[in-house]
């Protein structure tokens, strides 16, 4: 008898604002029998950060997306004539390009963060932006108000 697959979830969150909602999504994963991808367990890599994270997107079976109000660290170099992205948005769009199943958290504004956002102006406007772009998707997405909050209704 063989044993059955482990699937890989990879998980995207800022740090700064999300970062334990990232490990309590992980803990519930663990729970279900999933082997949560995140980023607080990636080792040194010669490659750049976009490279590993197509390539860690690229081998899971979906994408658990928490999105929040802060915009986080971006790559120091874009590619040219691409828009302006920080890291978490490009595991989002990374996940949607290679057509996995993608699930949307949006932060409800009540919703007690990490740390508070502390921005400039121009990157909670990038931040903005794209969760514009995510509302405007026929994607479903739920709003969540805490780490206890189970998410029961859809945007």
């Amino acid at each position: 008898m063989s044993t059955p697959r482990v699937p890989q979830i990879f998980i995207s969150a800022t740090s700064h604002d999300l970062g334990s909602y990232r490990r309590a999504v992980s803990e519930i994963l663990v729970t279900l029998k999933a082997l949560p991808v995140v980023q607080d367990h990636f080792g040194p890599d010669s490659r750049s950060v976009v490279e590993m994270i197509r390539d860690k997107v690229e081998g899971c079976d979906a994408a658990i997306c928490l999105v929040g109000p802060c915009y986080g660290r971006e790559p120091r170099e874009q590619a040219p004539g691409s828009p302006r992205r920080s890291y978490t948005q490009l595991e989002y769009e990374t996940a949607v390009e290679l057509k996995k199943p993608v699930f949307v958290f949006v932060a409800a504004d009540d919703c007690p963060l990490d740390h508070p956002v502390d921005e400039p102006d121009e990157l909670r406007g990038l931040q903005l932006e794209h969760i514009k772009r995510i509302k405007a998707t026929d994607r479903i997405r739920m709003p969540f108000h805490s780490r206890a909050d189970r998410p029961t209704r859809y945007e």
